[in-house]
């Protein structure tokens, strides 16, 4: 009988565990994958576009660069001489759409290159 309780109360603590760790590693953060550089594909968008771990990002393009945040799927850029820009953006593995304004598609550049 108390050794029921003692495997059922094992059983239990290691279902609570595997299921904490399994949900917590399937959440990412959607600064951590749009780290990196990234050129455009399509579209009348920067040529490049870098986001660096401090959220902030840098293009090849003069006085664009600044402060990022995302929210959902949104981006907000901040510049110091821009004005500050929201745009949707979907991200698919080395795929990055920025929808509006002066954006585009672009692509991942691999770190080798």
């Amino acid at each position: 009988m108390k050794r029921n309780k003692i495997v059922k109360s094992l059983l239990i603590v290691s279902v609570l565990i595997c299921g904490y760790g399994c949900a917590s590693s399937e959440e990412k953060d959607p600064k951590d994958e749009i780290i990196g550089e990234w050129k455009k594909t399509s579209g009348n968008a920067f040529g490049k576009i870098i986001f660096f771990d401090s959220e902030n990002y840098v293009t090849d393009s003069s006085n664009y660069e600044g402060h990022y945040s995302i929210t959902d799927n949104q981006i907000l850029f901040e510049g110091d001489l821009m004005s500050d820009v929201v745009v949707e953006y979907v991200l698919n593995d080395d795929s990055l759409e920025l929808k509006g304004g002066r954006f585009g598609t672009y692509e991942r550049v691999d770190e080798e290159e």
